[in-house]
């Protein structure tokens, strides 16, 4: 088993890194989100995200959960410095005002409850802390390079493994009307030309 996730994950990383490197400059352009601190990766997948937040950025704890028990079982022995858990966000009530940042690319739409998943990111926030939810992956990344990524994922790992998954997104009337249920007021959203759709949070 360890060596299938190990697998998928270089599989994963080897096409999405450099798409996400260029989402995440885009992102921090827009948002200029916090550098050190602590830091939530919210549905941390294989922690390849994680691990480029780590490397790049000076963050005293990082912390990446998801509910896929048997990946995050490797990913917490496979990375040095990260914690993970299985966890998910409606689970995630120990870190109250605990982080500078909190951090999500492509998991809510998968939440159980959205609700209760909203309210525990805005209470794990410190005061002033940033959350950045959301998907897509910006004006940066053609959508060529997109394409090509999941069709090597695809061909590496077997039909359907590059594609992005069916549930779809709420739309932005629906999150607004969840994140004021949440208690959350102080929001906005990506621009209207940007590519994807991403959720900025200030507590």
């Amino acid at each position: 088993m360890d060596n299938y996730i190990e697998n998928k994950m270089n599989v994963f990383s080897e096409n999405f890194t450099p798409l996400w490197v260029d989402m995440l400059e885009e992102l921090d352009e827009l948002y200029n989100f916090p550098k050190n601190g602590n830091f939530l990766d919210i549905g941390c997948g294989y922690g390849i995200l994680t691990n480029m937040f780590k490397q790049n950025y000076k963050y005293s704890e990082l912390i990446g959960i998801s509910p896929e028990k048997d990946i995050i079982e490797f990913i917490d022995s496979y990375y040095n410095d990260i914690s993970f858990f299985p966890y998910k966000i409606e689970e995630l009530t120990q870190y109250k005002e605990h982080f500078n940042f909190i951090f999500s690319r492509g998991s809510y739409r998968f939440w159980d409850n959205k609700l209760i998943g909203f309210k525990n990111v805005i209470n794990s926030l410190k005061k002033d802390g940033i959350a950045l939810i959301g998907g897509g992956f910006g004006n940066n990344v053609q959508k060529s390079r997109i394409k090509q990524a999941r069709i090597n994922i695809a061909n590496a790992l077997g039909k359907n493994n590059g594609k992005e998954g069916s549930v779809p997104y709420p739309t932005r009337e629906e999150l607004v009307l969840i994140l004021k249920k949440a208690g959350i007021e102080n929001f906005t959203f990506t621009p209207d030309d940007y590519t994807g759709l991403w959720i900025y949070i200030k507590k």
